[in-house]
């Protein structure tokens, strides 16, 4: 029974990696055009590091312009909460879902 859980171990890590692989490219890209692409993540609910991380994202933008430049802001744990409607600066952020499967 031992022998057996060697390569079904390794069939399922082959299976989650092609699941992985084929899940991200699914995401479409929503500025192929830019030649700069930049991710800036916040995990604090601290709204100071949170207009932080918004006016980092703005300057790039103002820098590089619109066109030339694609800024992603990954929220997760308590960074979450930039994304609430009672939070100050909930006005400005744009939020993006995935496409649906």
């Amino acid at each position: 029974m031992g022998n057996l859980t060697k390569p079904l171990g390794w069939l399922l890590l082959a299976g989650m990696l092609l699941l992985s692989a084929a899940a991200s490219a699914e995401v479409a890209d929503a500025k192929p055009f830019a030649e700069k692409k930049v991710v800036l993540q916040i995990s604090d609910e601290d709204a100071s590091k949170q207009t932080l991380v918004l006016n980092v994202a703005s300057n790039l933008i103002k820098y590089y312009g619109p066109d030339k430049v694609d800024v992603e802001i990954v929220a997760f744990g308590p960074g979450l909460r930039l994304l609430f409607a009672e939070n100050s600066n909930a006005g400005p952020v744009p939020v993006r879902t995935p496409p649906a499967k």
